[in-house]
């Protein structure tokens, strides 16, 4: 039957080969500091993504600046292993984190780094690990600077 091929668990169904993987030698598109922030919500938006609650944002970004630098490390520290299934997990989870926050040039990174995972591309993840590393701590400055730039109301 077709349902026992399919797996509901994108995360820990077995690498296959596909055709929506990058190419292999194609490197990964650079993005810059300014791409990054030049599409990024502002505090407004966000307030809406957040259905009007603006502590809930402040919980968000404050989780982000945390989680996102350790799930890179996990990320990293996975591939020096080899251990290609922890590496897709962790960018997994920080494609959604992007998503959920609107940074969507990350979260497509993010979504091509888990391709080359899934499809055991370790030498193209890893000429990708400098870069991941350096959006994130541009993310995480962001939301830094969003959460020093809208104090709590007292």
């Amino acid at each position: 039957a077709f349902e026992e091929h399919v797996s509901s668990d994108p995360i820990n169904s077995p690498p296959a080969k596909r055709n929506d993987s990058p190419q292999a030698g194609n490197a990964l598109e650079p993005l810059s500091k300014e791409q990054i922030l030049a599409a990024a919500p502002q505090w407004p938006k966000l307030v809406e993504m957040m259905h009007g609650n603006d502590s809930l944002l402040r919980d968000v970004l404050g989780l982000l600046i945390h989680e996102a630098p350790r799930l890179n490390r996990s990320f990293s520290k996975s591939l020096e292993k080899g251990n290609l299934h922890e590496c897709r997990r962790a960018v997994h989870t920080i494609k959604s984190n992007m998503r959920y926050v609107g940074m969507t040039k990350v979260a497509k990174f993010a979504e091509m780094l888990e391709k080359l995972a899934r499809d055991e591309q370790k030498t193209q993840l890893q000429e990708s690990v400098d870069q991941l590393s350096d959006l994130i701590e541009i993310v995480a400055d962001w939301a830094e600077e969003l959460l020093q730039s809208h104090p709590k109301a007292p």
